[in-house]
């Protein structure tokens, strides 16, 4: 099996992205979330298969340090692909003080699901119950807290200006 590097595959985002609509609407960004989610959830796995098994490390443990390193790789991705951010805008310490936050929370999640998992099934089995339970909580925390839309001065919220639009749409009816 060749290996392929970080940056080829990141690569290959990275040019998958640029082909995707700019109007694509909240699906494409919960499958680009989720792809990276797989992403993130092997290489969460993988280093806590190594650490458990491998170096006999305590499952909450392990958990701590996978879930971490899976995080910072969604920081990365997510911030590029899924909510779209580049150059000042994605390098922020606001933004990255925001995501150690949703990032600390859903460890939280991710242990407290773990911890009850374990004592109904084996360690990796738990481990992947942890993971469906944190990925709805990450989603939407990443995209309302971490990576929200920001109004131009003078817009109003998104959902402020759909309110116009409709609100003028009636008042010609």
């Amino acid at each position: 099996m060749k290996f392929v590097g970080m940056h080829r595959v990141y690569a290959r985002f990275r040019d998958a992205a640029a082909l995707r609509p700019v109007a694509s609407g909240q699906f494409l960004k919960v499958v680009s979330f989720a792809a990276i989610g797989v992403m993130n959830t092997a290489i969460d796995l993988l280093v806590y298969t190594v650490l458990t098994v491998a170096l006999q490390i305590h499952p909450l443990t392990a958990n701590v340090v996978s879930f971490s390193l899976g995080s910072v790789n969604s920081f990365w991705m997510n911030g590029l692909f899924t909510f779209r951010r580049s150059g000042s805008e994605f390098v922020r310490l606001d933004r990255f003080v925001r995501f150690a936050g949703v990032t600390a929370l859903c460890l939280g999640l991710s242990t407290l699901a773990l911890h009850a998992a374990l004592f109904a099934m084996s360690s990796l089995a738990a481990k992947l119950c942890s993971v469906l339970v944190t990925f709805s909580a990450g989603f939407l925390l990443n995209k309302h807290f971490v990576f929200f839309e920001k109004a131009r001065p003078g817009e109003g919220s998104r959902m402020h200006q759909e309110g116009k639009r409709k609100h003028a749409l009636g008042a010609r009816s």
